[in-house]
């Protein structure tokens, strides 16, 4: 049994109402982002599993449209989770009572209310990927997300981030939907709290993203042995 969820913080809990007031709305807008079947089959060869054979876990999986897209062709089992009531309605409905027929060769497929950093990531997961989530983390947020994280996966797993980049800001954006709150975090600290939890670097690329802002990809390895971290730094 999953423990009760509850809200970490003020943040959270102003970037969540405006969630469940517009979910239909950030859906449509968020529709608009191009897929991530690519970064999702990056993720399970690094991890060295088979797309189709992965258990992954998505954090902030939102109307379930990276779970439609991409993971599900990738996943053996499936867990989404999100803070918000009615954006997980959206992933609900977005897969129906027919899942078994659409997705035959999928065991499980989950979409949960929960928090980053207060999870209960499930043991011997392959690959916890976040897309365009963590922006919502403050840092010390994101050190106990990076902590849980790695207690969940299992040797050799993958924590998989895209997110956009900035100089560590703090930013509430409103528009007619609501307010939300915004961190914007530097390469460094992002790879500071996965290091923190035992995580080593293992292909970092920046790539050219929305608003001006560059996106960060990160994929951290969870090992069990030190060693030197293969990167691989590219700006396009």
């Amino acid at each position: 049994m999953r423990k009760k969820v509850t809200i970490p913080d003020h943040d959270t809990t102003t970037t969540v109402a405006a969630y469940d007031q517009s979910a239909k709305d950030y859906a449509e807008m968020f529709g608009k982002l191009p897929s991530v079947k690519d970064h999702i089959i990056r993720a399970c060869t690094l991890a060295g599993v088979v797309p189709g054979q992965s258990r992954i876990v998505e954090i902030g999986c939102g109307d379930g449209r990276h779970a439609e897209d991409s993971l599900v062709s990738a996943a053996k089992n499936y867990l989404g989770f999100d803070p918000s009531i009615r954006t997980l309605e959206l992933a609900r409905a977005r897969f129906g009572t027919d899942c078994k027929k659409r997705f035959p060769n999928t065991e499980s497929i989950e979409f949960v209310q929960g928090f980053a950093q207060t999870m209960e990531y499930p043991e011997m997961t392959d690959i916890v990927v976040s897309i365009r989530s963590v922006q919502h983390l403050s840092e010390y947020s994101l050190q106990k997300t990076s902590s849980l994280v790695h207690k969940g996966l299992r040797k050799d797993g993958i924590f998989y981030i895209l997110t956009p980049l900035g100089a560590d800001e703090r930013q509430e954006y409103q528009d007619t939907f609501g307010t939300r709150v915004f961190f914007y975090h530097s390469g460094a600290t992002i790879g500071n709290a996965a290091g923190l939890a035992g995580f080593v670097l293992w292909e970092h690329e920046i790539v050219e993203g929305e608003n001006g802002r560059n996106l960060g990809i990160f994929a951290f390895m969870k090992r069990h042995i030190s060693g030197r971290a293969r990167q691989s730094l590219h700006k396009k």
